[in-house]
């Protein structure tokens, strides 16, 4: 449905709008109607998006002062920031630590065969930058 509107959209902004404003461009608002439903659409989906579209066309009126209206982004999903992240991922206490609390890697490294400690050695100098290298 989604791609539907935003087909439709394009369409009226090839065909129709050349022809409805042929004087140029009319619109009160930044950006143009059409150009805020398919944004809008695309960014929200079919429901939310067309809505929001409906709502700019209607206050596109005399009476409305237009200006710069931009589209807003998409609120994030997920559970909160203040809530515990290991309790929604399900993860026990020893898949999670902070760099605080222990200076151990956990035994999932060791199984997989990757280093414990990083290795120094492993970078060669002739390699790095002079802005960059430490010495």
């Amino acid at each position: 449905m989604k791609y539907v509107l935003m087909g439709l959209i394009r369409l009226y902004q090839i065909v129709l709008s050349p022809v409805v404003n042929w004087r140029g461009p009319v619109c009160k608002f930044e950006p143009s109607c059409s150009h805020y439903g398919y944004e809008a659409v695309k960014t929200h989906g079919a429901i939310k998006g067309g809505g929001m579209t409906v709502w700019r066309v209607l206050r596109c009126n005399p009476w409305s002062s237009g200006g710069y209206d931009p589209v807003k982004p998409r609120e994030p999903r997920g559970p909160e920031g203040d809530e515990d992240d290991s309790q929604a991922r399900n993860l026990s206490e020893s898949e999670t630590s902070s760099p605080g609390e222990t200076t151990q890697t956990s035994d999932r490294t060791e199984m997989v065969g990757l280093p414990t400690k990083p290795a120094r050695d492993a970078v060669r100098p002739d390699l790095m930058s002079s802005r960059g290298a430490r010495s």
